[in-house]
């Protein structure tokens, strides 16, 4: 780790940051590529993730409904397809899929395709709930998400902003440190004034819920995320500071 120097402390972290998501993405696409060229329900699901990757939502859910219409019981891809359908603005449709996975198995647990990041079918219930406006049915998947991996730091972030802009300030305080170490634009201005909000519940920041619904594609797991304030998506083969790329606001319908 370098040190020394103006502005090193923000280069370790970015530099740290890029190293997990390259190990990951790495990991991801050698994964994939076994499979890749499969007429198989593992093959249309290694073919989803690569796309997904890509953030070509559209033809990535097309590939995951072929991986479910081959294999049923493949959850894996009943999940991406529900966590794709959000991104790319299809949310009534994802609350279909979320609902049948988190029916059948609440505490399935998915690894993130470009961080190490792992979340239940409950939080991703809770996103095509927050998606569909649903905030009180939303805010209960996630405490059940959260009863099932206490680790699942997404579920944790998203929870206490729904219960800071649902008036319910003082409980979200007791989730302090519960999601410091998530990454994620989204979350860090809450973080930063938790040690506030534990003296005094007022003193967090207003938060909306019609813009927690506005932006939900742009926070949630997987790519993209927020980096310093624009949705970015690290390309497959760059080597050097361009490591991001902009995306547009909307994701391609």
């Amino acid at each position: 780790m370098p040190n020394g120097g103006e502005g090193v402390g923000a280069n370790a972290s970015a530099i740290d940051v890029a190293g997990v998501f390259c190990g990951r993405l790495m990991q991801t696409l050698e994964d994939a590529k076994k499979h890749l060229s499969d007429n198989s329900a593992a093959g249309a699901l290694a073919r989803g993730k690569v796309i997904s990757l890509a953030a070509d939502y559209d033809h990535a859910i097309v590939c995951f409904e072929e991986a479910i219409a081959l294999d049923k019981d493949l959850t894996e891809a009943t999940a991406r397809l529900a966590l794709t359908q959000v991104k790319a603005g299809q949310p009534e449709a994802a609350l279909r899929s979320a609902m049948k996975l988190a029916a059948q198995q609440p505490k399935f647990m998915i690894q993130e395709l470009m961080s190490n990041e792992r979340i239940s079918a409950m939080t991703i219930l809770g996103e095509a709930l927050l998606a569909n406006g649903r905030i009180n049915d939303a805010v209960a998947a996630y405490k059940t998400a959260r009863e099932i991996s206490d680790k699942d730091s997404y579920a944790a972030g998203r929870l206490a902003q729904l219960l800071v802009a649902t008036g319910n300030a003082s409980e979200a305080t007791k989730l302090a440190g519960q999601f410091s170490v998530n990454p994620r634009s989204c979350f860090r201005d809450l973080n930063a004034v938790m040690p506030l909000g534990q003296k005094n519940a007022a003193l967090l920041p207003a938060i909306k819920v019609e813009s927690l619904v506005a932006n939900i594609a742009r926070c949630m797991p997987g790519r993209p995320i927020l980096s310093d304030g624009a949705p970015r998506v690290a390309p497959l083969v760059w080597g050097d500071d361009r490591w991001c790329m902009d995306l547009p606001e909307k994701p391609a319908q």
